[in-house]
Parts: structure tokens; C-alpha cells; sequence
């Protein structure tokens, strides 16, 4: 499914230990990004490569980033990477896991990964719930972003339980993994660009989330969920707006293609988002980098988004 509109004019995992016993108070953060460019859709593989360069450049010890896309992006691969990286959070008392899945969504709300197979927040359970048993006593809270789009309202999560919890419990996640959709079900994961910001991610949940860095930077102290909300829905008025005019000049390819056309409409889904912890660890470590003052200038001072949302300056 398409992720948006354009606007107007890693490697493996390595074998040898990511971190180790430390005593400084900045908490670990270790993520892990899947990026699956299905059916011609590049947004995800640009967005990891723009992440990779990102924390490669600018990210601090405290902060580990490693990703899988292309033709790597199976779900054994993926599997495998999840369960090293939690393996490896085991090493430190106060470290936490933020996974991000981005790619393409189908009619059944599943993410598209190589081998026309497709990811599920079944399979992510049922990885965590191993990892958990595997690693009794001790375990780790993962947060897990799922951005990518679920076209169909009537396919929720947890439809489906577990065969192997109680029925009573499986639909839900395992204690200690959080989870957390760029939008919810019966609605597009967006994205966007601008002309002169090729090096900054086009998934509109990830620029929000810069956007709301940028914020706690200012502020210090945030609310993240609504910060984040006000930020996506400022830049979905944005695509709003483009829609418009796309439409009133009749240059829509959807529409003369006999395509399915609808004005953008996200809303995030935040049910099973728990404390969040590594996503506050998350905005920390981007409020300290100097590109969330480029995405944030980049669309203040763009003439379109300030038209779009004027009433909100």
C-alpha cells in the first residue's frame, strides 16, 4: 500500500559484545531498525540508511544502532537479530530495546518481508515470549514501533491468541513488551519529502518523532504521546493541503489511474505502548543532535506547511 505523498516544489550483528557493565547514569539504548522495500517502495530503505548515518555520526557511546534491509530482511534473520540484541541488553542493568519495522503493509494489516512471507504481531510475540523463558529469571522491557500501513479497519491486533498461551491471555502481549503502531487500523503509515532534505527520514511517524525531540530539546520536560500527535497531525495537514491542490489542478496519478484516493488520515495507535521507556530514552538521545533542528526548520520555514498550519504558530 502507498505510504504518502511527495510534497511540492548495517551489517550483521557483530559476535563480540555491544556493551558492558557500566556506572554512568545515561541509560543504554540499543535499536534495532528492519527496513523492507517491497514492490518498488523505497521509503523504508531510505529511512534506515538515513538512521544509520545518523547514530554512525552522531550518536553517542550510550546509544547502539544496527539495521537489516534488503534481501537480509527475513523473518529468520529478523529473528535472530531481535533475540542477539536482547541477549546482549542482558550485559547491563539499565539498558532498554526499541525495535522499529517499516515497510509495506497488505489488506490484512501484516508487513511484507523477503520471500513474499509477511511479519505479524503473532510472530513478534511469540519471539519475545521465547526470549523471556530463554532468559528466566532476568528480562528486559522491549518497545517495538510498527510503522507501516493497515488498510483494514475490521484486522485490529490480537485476533489471533497464541496456541500456546491460555486463550484467555494470548492476545495480549508478553509483560515487558510495549507496542506501538504509527496508525491505526483502516488508515496509511505516511511519508513525505521535501525537495531539499534528502538525508532526513520521509515516514511522517519518524519526523514527528524528530519533531517532538526537537521539542524536548526546548523544553525539557515533554509529554511525549501528545507532543508526538500534535507534531503528525501538523505535518498530515501538510499532505492534506497537497492533497488539495493536487486535486484542484487535476494532477492526481491515483485518481486517473482508477486508484483508491483518500485524503491522509494517521492517528497512532498507543493501547499497548506501556511506559514507553525506550522511547523517552529515544528522544533524549535526539534532542541532543543537531538534526532535529533541521527537520524542524526545514518545515517551519517551508511555505506550504506554514499555510497548512497556520493557526498553529
Amino acid at each position: 500500500m502507498p505510504r504518502g505523498l511527495a510534497i511540492l516544489t548495517g551489517g550483521p550483528l557483530p559476535s563480540t559484545p555491544l556493551i558492558r557493565p557500566t556506572t554512568s547514569t545515561t541509560p543504554i539504548l540499543l535499536i534495532l531498525a528492519v527496513g523492507v522495500a517491497y514492490d518498488g517502495l523505497k521509503d523504508p530503505h531510505h529511512d534506515l540508511e538515513a538512521l544509520e548515518m545518523l547514530f554512525n555520526s552522531c550518536g553517542s557511546e550510550r546509544t547502539y544502532f544496527r539495521s537489516i534491509s534488503g534481501e537480509r530482511a527475513t523473518l529468520e534473520t529478523i529473528e535472530e537479530a531481535m533475540g542477539e540484541l536482547y541477549r546482549e541488553s542482558l550485559r547491563s542493568l539499565d539498558s532498554s530495546i526499541l525495535i522499529l519495522l517499516t515497510g509495506d503493509g497488505d489488506e490484512e494489516n501484516r508487513m511484507h518481508v523477503m520471500g513474499d512471507v509477511f511479519i505479524t504481531d503473532q510472530d513478534l510475540r511469540r519471539w519475545m515470549w521465547k526470549f523471556q523463558i530463554n532468559s528466566h529469571p532476568n528480562k528486559r522491557t522491549v518497545t517495538i514501533i510498527l510503522d507501516h500501513c493497515r488498510p483494514n479497519k475490521d484486522v485490529p491486533f490480537g485476533t489471533r491468541p497464541l496456541p500456546s498461551l491460555p486463550i484467555r491471555t494470548g492476545h495480549l502481549p508478553p509483560i515487558g513488551v510495549e507496542l506501538i503502531w504509527s496508525c491505526s487500523p483502516g488508515q496509511m503509515a505516511a511519508a513525505l519529502l521535501l525537495p531539499s532534505t534528502q538525508d532526513i527520514p520521509r515516514s511522517c511517524f519518524l519526523l514527528a518523532l524528530m519533531m517532538a525531540s526537537y521539542s524536548a530539546r526546548i523544553k525539557g520536560v515533554l509529554d511525549i504521546v501528545p507532543t508526538i500527535n500534535h507534531e503528525l497531525g501538523r505535518l498530515l495537514r501538510l499532505l492534506q493541503l497537497t492533497h488539495k491542490r493536487i486535486h484542484e489542478t487535476g494532477r492526481c496519478d491515483r485518481c486517473s489511474g482508477d486508484q483508491p484516493c483518500l485524503a491522509p488520515v494517521q492517528e497512532p495507535y498507543w493501547k499497548w505502548a506501556g511506559s514507553m521507556e525506550s522511547v523517552h530514552h529515544l528522544v533524549h538521545a535526539l534532542s541532543n543532535m543537531e538534526v532535529v533542528s533541521k527537520v524542524y526548520d526545514a518545515f517551519t520555514r517551508n511555505a506550504f506547511f506554514r499555510e497548512a498550519v497556520s493557526d498553529s504558530f
